[in-house]
């Protein structure tokens, strides 16, 4: 594989993958209302719930940050994907 042609491919995955996260944030958020209507809890602890989410990934991204620092960045981002 030519040196363009990987560039391209980092380029494609990268983009789709913060494609996905930007389509996952933006679905909970326009859901939300709806959520708390269903589940009939008021709109703090549904905020708060989004709130636990943000901070559960914070997290994982830490972890996973270190896990590539110890083993291989490559590795660690093709088994995320």
């Amino acid at each position: 594989m030519s040196e363009t042609q990987n560039s391209q491919s980092i380029t494609v995955s990268l983009g789709a993958f913060s494609f996905v996260t930007a389509l996952s944030g933006a679905s909970v958020t326009l859901a939300l209302p709806r959520m708390a209507r269903a589940f009939d809890v008021s709109a703090s602890l549904s905020t708060q719930v989004v709130q636990v989410g943000l901070i559960t990934t914070v997290v994982f991204l830490v972890m996973f940050g270190h896990a590539g620092d110890v083993f291989s960045k490559n590795a660690v981002y093709r088994a995320g994907g």
